[in-house]
This record gives structure tokens, sequence and C-alpha cells, in this order.
């Protein structure tokens, strides 16, 4: 047990901690290399130009814990807990992130590459200015969460859940949706290029100032969906549904609609070349 503990300018090298609680403990420049946790419990805890390389969390627990300028390489996180916890400048690179739930936790100008996210839970989360590039997320869950100037790059999402979600200022480039899940959810200022929407369903859901560049949507559903200041260029609707949908000065430029379906809606100031 580590009660109200500062280490400084700490190098753990080949370590294993197993069964370890970390209370009221300040880490600062410390260095995580080929380094093993398990079952660790990190209460009141900060993190400080903090760099894992090649390290293991298994069973981990954060609660109001802060990470500031963490670099994570080739880290792995199995079965960790999120909460109260803030993650500031973090770069995440090479990791994989397993059974990780998030609650209440605050991401800032954080990076993931090559990253995989697996049956991850993001409640009341909030992400700021964050890149993902070659992220994949599978089996995600996100309610009442909150995207803010998010980057996806090459990445895919697959049986992921959108929930009282809100994207703002976010762009999707070759990116993959599969299996999507959006519902009471608000996009605005989005951006999708070359980007993949297979089986997903959208329900109660808001595009504001959206562009959607060659899309492709395919046994995609629409449910009590508004787009408002649209524009679609070069998409794609292949066996889609639009129920109850508000179209207001949206813009369609070569698009396909092919065995798709239009129920009670309202098209106005709608333009189509």
């Amino acid at each position: 047990m580590m009660t109200d503990t500062t280490l400084t300018d700490t190098v753990m090298a080949d370590t294993t901690l197993m069964n370890t609680v970390m209370t009221d403990t300040v880490l600062t420049n410390t260095s995580m290399t080929d380094t093993s946790l398990t079952n660790t419990v990190m209460a009141d805890t900060s993190l400080t130009n903090t760099v894992m390389a090649n390290t293991t969390l298994t069973n981990t627990v954060m609660t109001d814990s802060i990470l500031t300028n963490t670099v994570m390489t080739d880290t792995t996180l199995t079965n960790t807990t999120m909460t109260d916890t803030t993650l500031t400048n973090t770069m995440m690179t090479d990791s994989t992130l397993t059974n990780t739930m998030m609650t209440d936790s605050t991401l800032i100008n954080t990076a993931m590459t090559d990253t995989t996210l697996t049956n991850t839970v993001m409640t009341n989360t909030i992400l700021t200015n964050t890149v993902m590039t070659d992220t994949t997320l599978t089996n995600t869950v996100m309610t009442d969460t909150t995207l803010t100037n998010t980057m996806m790059t090459d990445s895919t999402l697959t049986n992921t859940a959108m929930i009282d979600s809100t994207l703002t200022n976010t762009m999707m480039t070759d990116s993959t949706l599969t299996n999507t899940m959006m519902t009471d959810s608000t996009l605005t200022n989005t951006a999708m290029t070359d980007t993949t929407l297979t089986n997903t369903a959208m329900t109660d859901t808001t595009l504001t100032n959206t562009t959607l560049t060659n899309t492709v949507m395919t046994d995609t559903t629409l449910t009590n969906t508004t787009m408002t200041d649209t524009t679609l260029t070069n998409t794609t609707m292949t066996d889609t549904i639009l129920t109850n949908t508000v179209m207001t000065d949206t813009t369609l430029t070569n698009t396909t609609m092919t065995d798709t379906t239009l129920t009670s809606a309202v098209i106005t100031n709608v333009s189509a070349s």
C-alpha cells in the first residue's frame, strides 16, 4: 500500500506490482518499462509526465485520478475502471484497452494511434481535442458522452452505441462504422469523408452544419432525423429507410438512393444536382 506517497523521477523496469493500492499518491516524471500491474487500485492519485512502455495493467481501478502528459506505448489495459478520472495531453500508441469502463471521466488533448478499445463503456465522459488514428472501437457504448474537436482517421467502429451523445466539430476520414446505433444524439459541424456506415441506426438524431462526402450508407435506418444546413456529396444510400425525416436547407450532390424508403418526410429548401 502506498498512502500519501510522492515518487519523483522514478524508473520502474521489469517490475511486477500485484494487489497494489495507491491512495493520495503523486508520481512525477515516472518511467514504467516492461512493467506489470495486477489488481491495482489508484485513488486520488496524480501521474505527471509518466511514460508507460510495454506495460500491462490488469484489473486496475482509477478513482479521482489525474494523468497529465502521459505516454502509453505498447500498453495493455485489461478490466480497467476509470471513475472521475482526468487524462490530459495523453498519447496512446499501439495500445490495447479491453473491458474498460470510463465514468465521469475527462480526456483532453488525447491522441490514440493504432489503439484498440474492446468492450469499452463511456458514461458521462468528455473527450476534447481527441485524435484517433488507425483506431479500432469494438462493442463500445457511449452514454451522455461529449466529443469536441475530435478527429477520426482510418478508424473502425463496430457494434458501437451512442446514446444521448454530442459530437461537435468532429472529422471522420476513411473511417468505417458497422452496426452503430445513435440515439438522442447531436452531430454539429461534423464532416464525414470516405466514410462507410453499415447497419447504422440513427434515432432522434440531429445533424447540423454536417458535411457527408463520398459516404456510403448500406442497410441504414434513420428515424426522427433532422438535417439542417446539411450537405451530402457523392453519397450512396442502399436499402436505406428514412422515417419522420426533416431536411431543411439541405444540398444533395451526386447522391444515389437505391431501394430507399422515405416515410413522413419533410423536405424544405432542398437542392439536388
